[in-house]
């Protein structure tokens, strides 16, 4: 005979955690569904990373998500949480996907912070070291690439990629 129609403390207790039981599996599912609408508008969002790397990688807000798929921003961002994907550009935390952008960009595609930086990291990287750039230059190079941002942020970024100003990157 099934437990669940036994009647007494003995069916109670036993239909009781049969409910609960339901209820962390739809849980889950319901979490699962979330994770793969997420994952789906990642993909189509940022499919320019995933052609070209961190340089194209776009701005994405939680709350642009949660609004597309229905849900509060706390849904994404418990959902996102120690999550992680593996792609040929590396291994991401999916957090790593939802970056500001510049508020500055005119005509040209809006570019994610991370973006930016790598675009100023590669500046660097090719750049005279004789003669390195300065912010100031930095700045410019970037506004030829449609990437319009002040020289304080230049200096920002440039120090949050732990890369020291001009004269430290001087070589004789």
């Amino acid at each position: 005979q099934n437990l669940l129609d036994e009647p007494g403390e003995a069916g109670t207790f036993a239909r009781t955690r049969f409910q609960r039981a339901l209820w962390v599996v739809k849980s889950l599912q319901q979490r699962q569904e979330t994770l793969n609408k997420i994952g789906e508008i990642l993909v189509r969002e940022q499919i320019q990373f995933f052609n070209q790397g961190k340089i194209a990688l776009r701005p994405l807000t939680q709350t642009a998500i949660a609004q597309e798929i229905g849900v509060h921003t706390s849904t994404i961002s418990r959902a996102i949480t120690g999550k992680w994907l593996n792609c040929p550009q590396g291994l991401f935390p999916l957090k790593y996907f939802f970056t500001s952008g510049n508020k500055k960009q005119k005509k040209a595609e809006p570019l994610s912070r991370s973006a930016i930086k790598e675009h100023i990291k590669t500046l660097i990287q090719k750049e005279n070291r004789q003669n390195p750039h300065s912010d100031e230059t930095l700045k410019k190079e970037l506004h030829k690439l449609n990437i319009c941002i002040s020289r304080r942020t230049v200096t920002k970024y440039r120090e949050e990629l732990g890369h020291p100003a001009a004269a430290g990157r001087r070589r004789d």
